[in-house]
């Protein structure tokens, strides 16, 4: 059944099915209701139950938007000063027509007359799939990171950084600190990373 088929539809239903077969007049005795109720959906009913539902009462218009005048105004000075700002179309409609709206009003409005155009989301890029090693040693990641002081040992120089080697096969890893962030410590893990994994492999 379709959702939007409730009660109240199949009741008014009801009620225009009686009123068919037994008069309005009886059928608005029978439900309790006034003549001109059921007057009303019995002439709209065609015999289904989608006739029965209540058409939309939102407004179509907003009492308060722009008038055809005004818009009429926008698109004249909008034509006559093609590179004019915002503000300026803004300024020039108050001091000659007496255009009483707002900034934010008329960017509105101008933009309902195509005179700036929405930007285009970009569809944030696909996930590559992440690709399967084969060996290990094929692919190692490496990581630095800042060692906060309550993490040090009181013998441990209180700066920091600890470097991490993880062999994406094997998932092994290899930690070191250094009490300092340079291309020299880099250089240094590194040949300490490859001895590790080296013994590592030759033990096995």
């Amino acid at each position: 059944m379709n959702k939007n088929i409730t009660q109240d539809v199949l009741a008014r239903q009801s009620i225009c099915r009686y009123a068919e077969k037994y008069g309005i007049t009886s059928a608005a005795i029978r439900f309790k209701k006034h003549k001109s109720y059921v007057h009303r959906w019995l002439h709209r009913y065609d015999g289904t139950s989608q006739s029965m539902l209540k058409e939309s009462t939102k407004p179509h218009h907003h009492p308060n938007e722009h008038t055809a005048e005004e818009l009429k105004w926008i698109d004249d000075y909008k034509r006559r000063m093609p590179e004019g700002s915002l503000v300026d179309v803004w300024l020039s409609l108050r001091a000659n027509k007496g255009y009483n709206r707002t900034i934010p009003g008329l960017f509105r409005a101008m933009k309902r007359l195509g005179y700036f155009k929405t930007r285009e989301k970009k569809k944030p890029p696909k996930a590559g799939k992440m690709e399967q090693m084969t060996y290990a040693g094929e692919k190692i990641q490496i990581d630095v990171k800042f060692v906060p002081k309550v993490c040090i040992n009181s013998e441990i120089p209180t700066k920091m950084y600890q470097f991490t080697a993880i062999d994406e096969y094997s998932r092994l890893r290899f930690i070191e600190g250094f009490d300092e962030h340079s291309s020299y410590s880099a250089k240094i893990f590194i040949i300490h990373t490859l001895e590790y994994f080296w013994k590592i492999i030759n033990l096995r």
